[in-house]
């Protein structure tokens, strides 16, 4: 593999990892937000797609680790502190999913290319994950939109939320 592609691989990687913190940091300050609305059962949801994307970023370090490269922690813009109705915040959790999915698309197509198909193969197998992650988001969102913008979310869903928070909105 040329240095060129290895620079490549190695850029999309970092670039990865980076937003891959920022997008749990983001779902760690909805999880917060939910929680200051008494919404426990979403919060404790977003915190879960939280840690699912955090894990990813710390084995993407790990795997570059391995390969004797070290990961470039950049900087990102703060999570909002406060933010819209939950409708709006699934929206943008969806959002952030889809750009995720492009990216490891991206990075798994690139490294086909480069003949690199170790890290093809690593990013095929988060991209299996990364559907999943963006589903999650579908299904939640198609629930609370069913309620329609601004009505208020029914406990007994903000329960359900919470018990289906580490397999999603099933």
């Amino acid at each position: 593999m040329s240095t060129e592609a290895a620079q490549i691989i190695r850029d999309a990687l970092n670039e990865q990892i980076k937003q891959d913190h920022y997008t749990a940091e983001l779902y760690y300050a909805m999880a917060v937000h939910c929680a200051s609305m008494g919404l426990t059962g979403f919060a404790r949801w977003f915190r879960a797609r939280a840690a699912d994307t955090q894990i990813r970023a710390m084995r993407l370090t790990q795997f570059m680790s391995e390969r004797g490269e070290a990961a470039v922690f950049k900087a990102f813009q703060d999570p909002p502190a406060q933010f819209e109705a939950l409708p709006q915040m699934l929206r943008r959790g969806q959002q952030r999913e889809q750009l995720a999915t492009a990216w490891l698309e991206r990075l798994a197509a690139f490294a086909a290319k480069a003949r690199e198909f170790v890290v093809e193969s690593l990013a095929r197998r988060y991209l299996e994950e990364q559907k999943a992650q963006e589903q999650r988001f579908t299904q939640a969102l198609q629930l609370v939109g069913a309620l329609g913008e601004g009505k208020q979310v029914p406990a007994l869903l903000d329960q359900e939320m919470g018990r289906g928070a580490d397999g999603g909105a099933d």
